[in-house]
């Protein structure tokens, strides 16, 4: 896989390169230096964006509240499942750590109540600055596999509160549906647990929900003003889409340089070893912009446990999402058939099913192929 990862790494470079010139470009109206270091990266690319953006954010944010928001997931859960998702109040049984959390119910024709959601979406002081989805309680079922006991999970968030209040911009949105798709698959497991397979794909569900927030003929049927009710503009969406993805290729190659340490950390016996030093060597072939000396960015990655050896993972679920949403929704996005098909092929068996041949079935064409 190393070896893969680094054909990807050329390839992709010479798309960052523009991405790179564009910083550099922008820095050079400002410094007289123009080439770009780490320090460059957000500072820069924030500039460039809020240039180029064709709205107000907090106009944008005033169409995202998260009554439309739970009101977006219910609508994508429930064309494609037949599941709903609806926000309760808390209640004196339950007892959450903080007044700002919100309680969805998630309801299955048949069963009634398969699950309990928090959502515990923006920041405040002490709170961990990492997107994260935990489960509470596992579902629990008998002997002829019917549910007994819901499962409980909460999600995990630290959003900037608008000055309306929770409101969403578009990369928290992206986000609520992304720690909603491991939530997904979770319930459709129900008790089985996943992520015991010798390679996973985990995050396929996720990242295939991020694109249901990524198509405005989903988004245009739950993002009206909170006011006047009238629907985000179109130009607004595109213009939102396109400015957040100006930098893709670099962020790509960020994802590759850590499945490189990933994988060398886990591969050679590293006791006694500079894993600074480590890091930075593959940092210097993979990224394009100079490694910062004296820092010591694995210490924060999080996925260097739990992944063991597989965040390429998370790269490799990127391009089979990438294909199956092509394949079967790009089309009708909440056509109930592949919404079934996802459930029943993927979302039930992920962590549990060969991922190659989970894959195969589902996108039907050979994963190898895919990856060339």
């Amino acid at each position: 896989m190393s070896e893969r990862l680094k054909k990807m790494t050329v390839e992709i470079k010479l798309k960052a390169k523009s991405e790179i010139d564009l910083i550099s470009q922008e820095k050079s109206k400002k410094e007289e230096d123009p080439r770009v270091f780490a320090w460059d990266m957000r500072f820069y690319q924030r500039s460039i964006n809020e240039s180029r953006i064709k709205f107000s954010h907090q106009e944008w944010k005033q169409h995202f509240s998260m009554t439309n928001c739970i009101a977006g997931l219910n609508l994508v859960c429930g064309s494609l499942f037949g599941i709903s998702i609806k926000e309760v109040p808390m209640g004196a049984e339950s007892k959450v750590w903080h007044e700002a959390v919100r309680k969805l119910q998630i309801i299955a024709p048949q069963e009634g109540l398969v699950s309990t959601v928090y959502l515990d979406l923006f920041a405040r002081s002490g709170k961990d600055v990492q997107p994260s989805n935990e489960i509470i309680q596992h579902a629990k079922v008998d002997i002829n596999g019917k549910l007994i006991q819901p499962s409980t999970f909460a999600i995990n968030t630290s959003f900037v509160p608008s000055l309306e209040g929770a409101n969403l911009n578009f990369r928290d949105l992206e986000t609520l549906f992304h720690e909603f798709g491991h939530i997904l698959s979770f319930i459709f497991l129900r008790n089985q647990r996943p992520g015991n397979a010798p390679f996973s794909l985990l995050e396929i569900p996720p990242i295939l929900m991020e694109k249901f927030v990524n198509d405005y003929r989903v988004v245009s049927t739950f993002a009206k003003h909170e006011k006047t009710g009238k629907i985000l503009p179109k130009e607004w969406f595109d213009s939102a889409k396109e400015t957040y993805s100006l930098f893709k290729n670099t962020e790509k190659l960020t994802k590759i340089a850590l499945a490189e340490y990933d994988i060398a950390v886990h591969n050679l016996r590293i006791i006694g070893r500079n894993t600074s030093l480590m890091l930075q060597k593959i940092n210097e072939n993979t990224l394009p912009i100079p490694h910062l000396d004296g820092t010591h960015f694995q210490t924060q990655f999080m996925h260097l446990g739990p992944y063991g050896s597989s965040f390429y993972s998370y790269i490799l679920s990127e391009i089979f999402a990438d294909h199956a949403w092509k394949k079967h929704f790009e089309n009708d996005p909440l056509n109930r058939k592949q919404g079934e098909k996802l459930r029943n092929e993927v979302l039930s068996l992920t962590g549990l099913k060969d991922p190659f041949e989970m894959i195969k079935l589902y996108i039907e064409e050979n994963p190898d192929k895919i990856m060339e």
